[in-house]
């Protein structure tokens, strides 16, 4: 079955690496798709702290990796060695129609950005798919 964590509203590193161990424990062996969409108002460290929480994605290996917005420049600066599926959008709209032609039904499927990112627009996409609907 189909578990979708949508963490969509706030973003910040701790709360990111919270999110990637969470999902992380989630996983129990199913495929995991990992939606990260930009952490807002974050200063003139945002550069390196999208870095820093695009390294603990790698490390999480999700077998596909969607990046929206600041994510996107991030993994080009460090996203060298990252062996999953990888898709950027521009915009979560975009980045949902990207991925429901991934989703077969049994994955984890983890939403985390700022409420600015908007991630809940990936949703529509995804559960309009048959067998999902």
């Amino acid at each position: 079955e189909l578990t979708i964590l949508n963490d969509g509203y706030n973003a910040n590193p701790e709360s990111f690496m919270a999110a990637i161990a969470l999902a992380d424990e989630l996983r129990a062996g199913r495929r995991l798709i990992f939606v990260a969409g930009t952490m807002k108002e974050l200063g003139r460290h945002e550069a390196a702290l999208h870095d820093e929480v695009t390294g603990l994605l790698m490390q999480l290996a999700p077998e596909l990796l969607v990046l929206v917005g600041e994510f996107v420049p991030a993994f080009a600066r460090v996203g060298g060695g990252y062996t999953g599926e990888l898709l950027t959008a521009a915009t979560a709209a975009e980045a949902g129609q990207l991925v429901a032609s991934h989703v077969g039904g049994r994955e984890l499927l983890v939403l985390k950005g700022s409420r600015g990112a908007a991630l809940e627009q990936v949703l529509p996409a995804i559960l309009s798919r048959s067998p999902l609907a």
